[in-house]
């Protein structure tokens, strides 16, 4: 999973969620939600409210930890991509810069 932190990649500095911690937090919200409605709304005993703010606290962990986790790596893959394509790019214009200083005619240009 994604740590929580500053990375210093290529002069940008970058802060990563931690899935863990946020989901922590996300169901901590929950379960107090679910709580309160189970004893002041609904009045149930309190063995089915634990129950069910235990439920409700593992599940709305594991889906946020799972979704903070999918959306940090899709957004650090698409990074990556478009720093490589920009390196590909700044290649291929040196190439053409070391070309036409070697007294090499410049490749047509298009359009």
């Amino acid at each position: 999973m994604a740590k929580a932190g500053t990375r210093k990649q290529s002069g940008m500095r970058v802060i990563l969620p931690d899935s863990d911690k946020l989901g922590f937090v996300v169901a901590w919200f929950f379960a107090t939600v679910v709580l309160a409605v189970n004893l002041f709304v609904y009045s149930v005993n309190l063995v089915e409210t634990a129950y069910r703010v235990s439920l409700t606290f593992a599940v709305s962990w594991a889906v946020t930890a799972v979704a903070v986790h999918y959306v940090v790596s899709t957004m650090v893959a698409e990074v990556r991509a478009e720093r490589r394509a920009r390196k590909k790019a700044r290649q291929a214009e040196e190439e053409v810069l070391d070309a036409v200083g070697a007294g090499e005619p410049p490749p047509p240009r298009e359009g």
